[in-house]
């Protein structure tokens, strides 16, 4: 495989075809040479954010006219026309309206900004057109338009957007209601004359200068671009170059050197010696030129000599040496796989981490799915359902990430009998017969007959001895007899046992089942918590301890809590040093008080406020009066990444800011880093190109992009297989090809042997192969086999499918004999099939047994039908009203009959709902009333501050009569030592 020996030994220059080469036709809208020198290449890269793309909506953008900011190293922001007024529009180098409807950028100046349209709606609005507006053409064949001077160019590989779809415009200019711009391509139809000149109705791609008298009596201040070819998905090479074009008069720099003001002497700067960031502070001499004049990429260049200053141990900012919080997000790393840590505006003064909270990575993260809480009974009692809880993780592992969670019923089991709090439920019996136990000795019941509490009851005729007629029991409830908790006991007995007149019979007699501490009441015995409030002490100075309902057993202890003893408990009155309040230096006090001291009821108040010490006759800082504006540098941050921040006259009454704006921060702004383009093939193997952007002179006034880009191999396409002929194939993209040899001589193929067996009448033959390899040791080589022919056997009977076989069948009886089946289900009646046996062409070699099925209805089960609605009724706060499904149909080979009620919901109620009807509740609780709270300002009484407080109640919450209330009252806030005014304490 051949190597590239070093990166001079390739040149490769891209030139495009240009139509605006010509002199005198168009407004320095020149073609663009691109000269890629793989060794190095300096672009001169536009600044951050030079283009405002203005759209409707982020999805909107067009890939098209991204691609060509790209191509010309033009960054941008995407601008939506909802916000359009919130941006600051004079930043960008250009602005770029799209083709769509644009409510609020349709009363934008345009025109004050350097801009390329491609908008055909508000000609008016902008001062292109007068109320007429911008026209528009279509064809049904390819759309041309006529460049001035210098022919024509196809713009559209097609003329409609589909087979039989609409035509696809160009908008233009016209000539009658247009402004009086530079025309660069024209829209025209062919052959109006005799000497076949062409009609021309306007320009479809105009340059407007700066200081152009517009349609709307305006005059642009920037150079505008009107651009009539919007379907950018239909563009030929040529309407896109026109674009570019278009985009490169607009977003040009300077002309001439006399557009690039020079300077005798630079500020202090920030370089880049041995680190990845500035380190290094610097100061040069410049005079500027102007580079590529004309172009996009433009732009005023100087001479430089630049002076080392400095040597900074972390970084230099603005000129000046700085420690920084971070310089890339590694350093922010809290170490929490659930943060996303980010360094913002790294390597700056403003640096500092964020550490964004990941909700969740995957569902596991929200919650394990399962069932929750306990099985409930169906709608029919027939199945036990659970509710099944399932967690998502949605947008996982972003900072955007959520969960949420839905429950489901789920039936857990199908009840035999019936289903009854939530589990199957067996019925023992239903009538006396279910109950017979074959002892004609006994007498058989069934107790709650067809219930889930049924039970069978089988009375004896004798007893033997007393066992036999019961066993001695507790009876009855529970009763108090003084302190004494008693219950009745019952004896059971036989008389005459074991003969024909035994008879049992019992005794009962109440017995002392036990003796409480306190008092016996009802049926059970009670404590009583506390007689006083002094049981009810809880060790704890902080609250206030009370005994309710004493001596009862209904008594019980609170705790309420004790705000505040005394003043101090509240807080420490303080009065501030001299701080700044607008133009005045002011103190600032606050003085704190208990109310109602010591008890449950106590709260505290606090009372703050500001009082001026001096009035400054010019300005406020840190507390003093002063005079200047700035001090230092950092004064006149101006909280913009691009510009060079110093304080002119510092600390003296003549000090100003100024701020100058810088070309590149980092190499970020001068594009990306990376393989661009396809693979291609080289040396028989494939590589691709590398683009490597740097900003050189970061951060300073005289910073630029250098782009430089080199080939890369991407595969080598030599396999190491000595079975194949390896190449490169320069298709797009390039790919590694290998061809494989097939083979080298007959013992390199597969197969051979027996083929296959055939009939010839009732002889069997065989076809056997043989190897054989073809152009053996070439890329053509292959693999064949050789065939021939051997007779195997001969049959007594017949050949079929190359081997000897039999009759099939000789009657009907020897496949099989006529049956009936079982009963079965199909669509919901009751079927079955009988079976019939048939043998064809019996004692031939096409003798067949074959049998076939047929249905036949045994019993029609009916058809569904439903009951009608029951009235309205309240279920889960909202309406429902049910009615019964009779599912009639076919269960275990014979009809049956289901019943399943259906519920429906009416209405979902927002508060309650009562007697099957919504009702509204005004209010649940005091806090659905508002809340109390003080209102309005502090006002005086005598020494005293007092403040009106508003109490908020809500009377009978949550019910439908509930209704709030409101009662206002002043109430003491603080005392004065000296004196009270206006709601306030005087010194």
């Amino acid at each position: 495989m051949a190597r590239y020996t070093s990166k001079d030994d390739f040149l490769y220059i891209s030139k495009r075809n240009n139509f605006f080469m010509k002199k005198g036709v168009s407004l320095g809208l020149a073609g663009i040479f691109l000269l890629f020198f793989f060794s190095s290449l300096a672009l001169v890269s536009a600044s951050s954010k030079d283009v405002g793309y203005i759209l409707l909506s982020n999805r909107n953008v067009n890939p098209q006219i991204t691609s060509v900011f790209n191509e010309l190293n033009l960054t941008y922001d995407l601008l939506l026309d909802s916000k359009i007024r919130t941006y600051d529009l004079s930043k960008y180098r250009m602005l770029f309206i799209d083709d769509v409807r644009l409510t609020n950028t349709r009363n934008l100046a345009i025109y004050n900004y350097p801009s390329v349209v491609m908008n055909r709606y508000y000609g008016p609005n902008w001062g292109l057109t007068d109320r007429d507006g911008i026209s528009q053409m279509t064809s049904s064949s390819l759309l041309n338009v006529k460049l001035v001077d210098n022919g024509f160019v196809q713009v559209y590989t097609d003329s409609r957007y589909s087979l039989g779809g609409s035509y696809i415009p160009i908008y233009y200019l016209s000539d009658q209601n247009r402004v009086s711009g530079t025309s660069i391509a024209r829209a025209f139809e062919g052959g109006g004359d005799s000497f076949n000149v062409p009609i021309e109705y306007g320009n479809v791609i105009e340059g407007v200068p700066a200081g152009t008298l517009l349609k709307n009596n305006k005059f642009s201040k920037n150079n505008m671009c009107f651009y009539g070819i919007p379907k950018t998905g239909f563009w030929t090479s040529d309407a896109r170059n026109l674009f570019l074009d278009c985009v490169s008069y607009v977003a040009s720099r300077c002309s001439s050197d006399d557009d690039c003001a020079s300077q005798n002497s630079g500020a202090r700067y920030c370089m880049a010696l041995n680190a990845p960031y500035n380190n290094s502070v610097y100061q040069n001499r410049q005079e500027f030129s102007c580079e590529n004049p004309g172009l996009v990429n433009s732009m005023c260049v100087d001479d430089i000599v630049p002076v080392n200053i400095e040597n900074c141990t972390d970084i230099c900012i603005n000129g000046a040496c700085a420690d920084v919080i971070c310089m890339t997000d590694s350093d922010c790393d809290d170490a929490d796989s659930k943060t996303l840590d980010k360094c913002e505006n790294p390597a700056t003064l403003f640096s500092h981490c964020t550490h964004t909270k990941i909700n969740c990575f995957n569902d596991i993260d929200c919650g394990i799915n399962g069932f929750t809480g306990s099985g409930f009974c169906s709608a029919n009692n027939q199945n036990v359902l659970k509710n099944y809880l399932t967690f998502t993780c949605h947008e996982y592992g972003t900072i955007n990430s959520y969960c949420t969670n839905s429950t489901a019923q789920i039936i857990i089991q199908n009840c035999t009998d019936t289903c009854s709090n939530g589990a199957c439920r067996s019925i023992t019996c239903y009538a006396d017969s279910d109950c017979d136990d074959s002892d004609i000795g006994t007498e058989d019941k069934c107790l709650l007959p067809g219930t889930i509490d049924s039970s069978c009851e089988n009375q004896p005729i004798a007893c033997f001895d007393n066992s036999d007629c019961g066993s001695d029991k507790w009876i009855g409830d529970f009763l108090c007899v003084g302190k004494n908790l008693s219950r009745n006991y019952l004896n059971f007995m036989c008389n005459n046992p074991g003969t024909s007149s035994s008879f049992c019979f019992n005794s009962s007699s109440l017995l002392i089942n036990q003796t409480c501490l306190d008092i016996c009441t009802g049926t059970s015995c009670k404590n009583i918590e506390c007689y006083a409030d002094s049981d009810c002490d809880d060790s704890n100075v902080g609250t206030e301890d009370k005994c309710l309902l004493p001596g009862t057993i209904n008594s019980y202890c609170t705790h309420e809590p004790i705000t505040c003893f005394s003043n101090i408990d509240c807080g420490t009155n303080s009065l501030s040093n001299n701080f700044c309040s607008g133009n005045s230096v002011v103190k600032s006090f606050v003085n704190y008080t208990c109310n109602n001291p010591g008890t449950s009821s106590s709260f505290c108040f606090n009372l703050s406020g500001n009082y001026n010490i001096q009035t400054c006759a010019q300005q406020c800082q840190a507390g003093k009066c002063t005079v200047i504006n700035c001090t230092r540098d950092l004064d006149c941050d101006d909280a913009e990444d691009r510009t060079i921040d110093s304080c002119v006259n510092p600390n003296t009454t003549a000090s100003y800011c100024r701020n100058l704006e810088v070309n590149c921060l980092n190499n970020l702004d001068c594009g990306f880093s990376g393989f661009s383009g396809g693979e291609f093939c080289a040396s028989n193997d494939v590589f691709k190109y590398y683009r490597n952007s740097t900003c050189v002179n970061p951060g300073t006034l005289n910073s630029n992009c250098v782009v430089s880009q080199f080939p890369i191999l991407i595969q080598d396409c030599d396999d190491a297989d000595l079975r194949t002929i390896d190449s490169c194939i320069d298709d797009n993209p390039a790919y590694c090809k290998h061809d494989l040899i097939g083979c080298y001589d007959n013992s390199d193929c597969s197969g051979g042997g027996l083929v296959n067996s055939y009939c010839v009448g009732k002889e069997v033959w065989n076809n056997v192969s043989s190897r054989l390899c073809l152009n053996p040791g070439t890329t053509s080589s292959s693999c064949s086999l050789e065939y021939n022919q051997v007779l195997n056997n001969t049959c007594s009977d017949y050949c079929s499918n190359g081997k000897c076989s039999s009759f099939i069948c000789h009657n009907n009886l020897e496949c099989g004999s006529d049956s009936f089946g079982n009963n079965y289900c199909y669509q919901d009646d009751v079927f079955k099939n009988k079976l019939s046996f048939l043998c064809s062409n019996p004692n031939t070699i096409s003798s067949l047994c074959s049998n076939s099925s047929s249905q036949q209805l045994v019993e029609d089960c009916g058809e569904d039908s439903y009951s009608g609605y029951s009235a309205n009724y309240c279920k889960n706060n909202s309406v429902y009203k049910n009615r019964t499904f009779y599912d009639r149909g076919c269960l275990l080979n014979s009809c049956s009959v289901n019943s399943l009620v259906q519920e429906e919901i009416v209405e979902t109620c927002s508060d309650i709902c009562v007697n099957g009807a919504c009702e509204e509740i005004t209010c649940h609780a005091v806090s659905d009333c508002g809340s109390s709270g003080w209102s309005g300002l502090p006002f005086c009484s005598g020494l005293n501050v007092n403040q009106n407080y508003l109490a908020v109640s809500c009377v009978n919450p949550g019910t439908v009569d509930s209704y709030c209330t409101n009662s206002s009252s002043g109430m003491k806030v603080g005392s004065c030592l000296f004196g009270c005014s206006n709601g306030g304490c005087t010194c």
